[in-house]
């Protein structure tokens, strides 16, 4: 290994490999297959995934889905998520009842048997389409007739995206006391809605079309302001695309170089995904009848209303962030009281719009205004946390003021495209990416090599390490997660080669046994720490590791040096408790 410290170290790590978790029988044949998306990706990459950090894994509120941040063994430049999905979410609107799967596979963008519906990444009308990049997914288990259709176990591998989510956006604006650029809120809703025109009508709007039709928007009877796709569709819901599950990514140059659809992305205007497909669903297999068409069967467009109703509180939410908190509140508490006094089947009352109006307009155009306005009869639907009893409640008043395919699909894309044609290089023009999350691609470790833990030894981590595969991998399967040396350069990037540590087959899910061996060391450890004691020695607190014992390997570090090291902290600790100090001389 290399002796700089401030350039390489090394440290214990979390490895998993995929590839020793199988796979349900029936998907055998298919990932035998040539043409099989997820063998190749998951045979590109046997040498596991190293644990970067954990964005969502927590046993108590969300036992049945983990969600990580991992680094590609075999490519260090490459960073993936990994997602865990223990149990089904509305198994009972798969297209296939009897033999159900997740929503996140049967619609999603790789190539493979299980998907129903494949979401395209490209577009010739758009380019790079905001759907999530799902490179491979793996299923170990699936629940069968007689048993809980909720009993499931797949792996998911997406690709990292880099800019955080639109909620961490919103957050910093809030904080800074900053409004959110109007460039970058049109920019928003043209790929938001794009990705929902083709969910609800397989279609997507032309935007070379739009600017060449920019001076037509708004006028009646004009092509630029409907929205007719030719071909016959079952239209497809998101039902969950809430700021937290819109994520934005800042290509790299690499990606740019490998890419051409990616260089219109940039600081100002980043990548934008519509992701967690976890509750969508095909408008046919409405089986508890959701979206309420059967219930109100002349309701007009009833597979769209929900994701529009995000669409626009999204909007808003964009919109109010930077306001002082008395100016957003107010706002905010108008629009979910709207829902309740403005249903037609309760009395009417007016509904406070001038806050929006005052607000909204001393900040952002008229037809930023003009959009919110259309879309806000779905905001107070879905800001009210009772979505599904107020849609039940409303009639063909209400229904008049929802905004309709023509509306959303044909006219407020093609204002968002006029408005981005001129935005785009323009003086005007202003970055979002200082609200990029710091880059974390430190590989994950029990513990940080600060000057207060400099003495533990790697027995020591890897029983830390331990404990967290027993608490936090509970999902994966066993012998598929392992604790390996992981040689990290500088900026965090593991290098490709990963040396395994010896242990024993069960070491990754169970300590090993060796009471007998640490009883007779603390018994010796106690006897020289009273000796110690009793001498009244000067005991030096803890300092700054040498950057020697930084790299060295476990099997290097001298049993000598280890062993003094605990003495010198199992007496620093006891001196500590008793708090005696020195004798002076």
């Amino acid at each position: 290994m290399a002796s700089d410290p401030v350039l390489k170290y090394s440290h214990h790590a979390i490895v998993v490999h995929p590839l020793r978790n199988p796979e349900i029988p029936e998907r055998a044949p298919a990932l035998l297959g040539k043409d099989n998306a997820s063998a190749r990706y998951l045979r590109a990459r046997s040498g596991g995934f190293l644990l970067v950090r954990w964005l969502k894994n927590d046993p108590v509120e969300h036992p049945d889905v983990s969600v990580g941040l991992f680094a590609s063994v075999d490519r260090p430049q490459e960073l993936v998520i990994i997602k865990k999905l223990k149990r089904l979410l509305r198994y009972d609107h798969a297209a296939d009842v009897s033999n159900p799967m997740a929503a996140e596979i049967e619609l999603s963008t790789v190539a493979d048997p299980l998907v129903r519906r494949q979401l395209p990444l490209y577009h010739p009308k758009m380019g790079q389409t905001p759907f999530p990049q799902l490179d491979a997914v793996q299923v170990h288990h699936r629940g069968t007739r007689g048993k809980a259709y909720g009993d499931f176990d797949a792996t998911l591998f997406y690709k990292y995206y880099n800019g955080g989510t639109l909620y961490d956006l919103m957050e910093k604006y809030r904080l800074a006391n900053r409004m959110v650029p109007e460039g970058f809120i049109w920019h928003y809703i043209a790929e938001h809605g794009r990705a929902l025109a083709w969910l609800h009508t397989g279609d997507i709007p032309s935007r070379e079309y739009n600017v060449a039709h920019k001076a037509e928007i708004g006028q009646p009877g004009k092509a630029v302001n409907r929205w007719r796709p030719a071909l016959a569709w079952d239209a497809l819901c998101h039902m969950d695309a809430h700021a937290d599950n819109i994520w934005l990514h800042y290509p790299t140059e690499e990606e740019k170089a490998a890419n051409a659809e990616l260089r219109r992305f940039g600081d100002a205007r980043p990548q934008i995904i519509l992701g967690d497909f976890g509750i969508a669903m095909q408008a046919r297999n409405d089986r508890n009848n959701l979206l309420q068409a059967r219930t109100s069967p002349d309701m007009p467009e009833p597979e769209t209303l929900r994701d529009k109703s995000d669409l626009g509180s999204n909007l808003l939410r964009l919109a109010v962030a930077g306001m002082p908190a008395p100016a957003r509140h107010k706002i905010m508490d108008a629009v979910r009281t709207g829902a309740r006094t403005g249903s037609s089947r309760r009395p009417k009352k007016p509904a406070p719009e001038s806050d929006v109006d005052v607000c909204m307009s001393k900040s952002y155009s008229p037809g930023l205004l003009a959009c919110y306005k259309r879309l806000r009869p779905l905001v107070e639907l879905v800001e009210s946390n009772d979505w599904d009893e107020l849609l039940r409640r409303t009639d063909r008043a209400d229904w008049a003021r929802f905004p309709s395919n023509d509306f959303v699909y044909g006219t407020m894309i093609a204002m968002a495209d006029a408005y981005l044609d001129g935005y785009v290089g323009s003086s005007a023009e202003e970055s979002v990416r200082w609200t990029q999350p710091l880059p974390t691609c430190m590989p994950l470790r029990a513990l940080v090599r600060r000057p207060r833990h400099h003495r533990w030894d790697w027995d020591k981590v890897d029983e830390q390490l331990s404990w967290h595969i027993r608490k936090a991998f509970f999902q994966y399967g066993p012998g598929s997660v392992a604790i390996c040396q992981a040689h990290v350069i500088g900026a965090g990037v593991p290098e490709a080669e990963l040396e395994q540590v010896e242990f024993d087959e069960s070491y990754g899910l169970e300590l090993r046994d060796e009471r007998a061996q640490e009883v007779e060391a603390e018994a010796e450890t106690q006897a020289e720490v009273a000796e110690a004691i009793a001498g009244r020695a000067t005991v030096v607190p803890p300092r700054e590791a040498s950057p020697e014992f930084r790299i060295l390997s476990p099997a290097a570090t001298p049993p000598e040096y280890r062993r003094r090291r605990e003495i010198d902290d199992a007496v620093y600790q006891q001196r500590r408790r008793l708090r005696l100090r020195p004798r002076r001389s």
